[in-house]
C-alpha cells in the first residue's frame, strides 16, 4: 500500500545536459555505437562524427583493430548481400533467397534487412574509418579487407565504398 505520494522538490540535472552535452566517453563505448549503427540500428548522432570521436578517444596503436573490426563487421553483411543480389535480382527476390538459404536461422536474415535498411549510414561510417587510417600505416590485416571493400559491386550501392579503397 502506498501511504503518501511525495513530490520530487531536488534539482535534477543530468551531467550531459550540465557538460553542454560534451561528455567524455572511451573509446569502447564508441565502438559499441559504431558496432551498433553497423547492425542496422538507427544512429543517434552523426556516423561520421562517431568515428573521428572514436579514432581521437583510442591510442593510435588500435587504430588497426578498430579498422578491421569495422570493415570486417561491414563486409559480414554485404558479402551475404552481394552474393543473392548480384544475379541482377530485385530486394525482394535477394531476400526470399535469403531466406531460403537461412531457413533454420532467421534472425541472420533480419540482422542482414535491418544493416541493409542503413545502408547509407554504413557506408558513411566504412568511408570515414578509411579517411582516418589513411594517415597510418596499413597493414596485411586491414590490407586484406580493403581488398574485398574493392571488389564490392558499384551498381548495388557500394560506388563510393568501392572508389575509396581502390585509393590504398
Amino acid at each position: 500500500q502506498v501511504k503518501k505520494i511525495v513530490p520530487f522538490a531536488g534539482d535534477f540535472a543530468l551531467k550531459a545536459v550540465a557538460d553542454g552535452g560534451k561528455k567524455e566517453t572511451d573509446s569502447a563505448d564508441l565502438m559499441s555505437q559504431v558496432q551498433l549503427m553497423l547492425d542496422g540500428y538507427a544512429p543517434q548522432q552523426d556516423p561520421a562524427s562517431t568515428v573521428q570521436q572514436l579514432f581521437l578517444a583510442a591510442p593510435p596503436y588500435v587504430y588497426t583493430e578498430l579498422a578491421k573490426g569495422i570493415l570486417q563487421r561491414y563486409l559480414a553483411v554485404e558479402q551475404q548481400w552481394v552474393a543473392v543480389a548480384s544475379n541482377n535480382v530485385g530486394p525482394d527476390q535477394a531476400f526470399s533467397a535469403l531466406i531460403a538459404k537461412n531457413k533454420d536461422a532467421l534472425e541472420k536474415v533480419v540482422g542482414v534487412a535491418m544493416a541493409r535498411g542503413q545502408l547509407a549510414a554504413r557506408n558513411e561510417i566504412v568511408l570515414c574509418t578509411l579517411r582516418s587510417v589513411r594517415a597510418i600505416t596499413i597493414g596485411t590485416d586491414l590490407s586484406d579487407s580493403i581488398a574485398k571493400l574493392v571488389e564490392l559491386p558499384v551498381e548495388l550501392g557500394f560506388g563510393e565504398v568501392s572508389l575509396l579503397a581502390r585509393q590504398y
